[in-house]
């Protein structure tokens, strides 16, 4: 009985190489892909984290009537509510600062956290 071996196409040591190369970089870009998704999520996490911190020293402030720590806390609050663009984050801020410019109007850290949330 005689066997014939299906004839395969035979790649040459480039074709061979380049089928290498380019599983290595699909390798690679699925570890970058990876490592990406991990940080992002990581500094998501502190960053709302920070947020939360913020905000809880803000309505302490509020509690002890401590106006400018809390101006100060809701300012940072801000900036950290800004870079993770987070509406429901702004609209605490500004139902808090609404109750800071009912306690004290004048105080020029309320003031300047009005011109922060741009209702000046």
């Amino acid at each position: 009985m005689v066997c014939f071996r299906n004839p395969q196409p035979s790649l040459n040591k480039t074709e061979k190489r380049s089928g290498k190369i380019i599983l290595q970089f699909i390798s690679i870009l699925a570890t970058l892909r990876v490592i990406y998704h991990k940080k992002y999520a990581a500094s998501e996490r502190m960053a709302r984290q920070r947020m939360n911190t913020f905000y809880s020293w803000l309505c302490f402030g509020l509690a002890e009537n401590d106006i400018e720590g809390s101006a100060q806390s809701a300012l940072e609050t801000l900036k950290v509510v800004q870079s993770m663009q987070s509406k429901k984050g702004e609209k605490q801020v500004r139902e808090l600062y609404a109750e800071l410019k009912r306690l004290s109007e004048s105080n020029p850290y309320v003031c300047n956290l009005s011109v922060q949330l741009g209702m000046f």
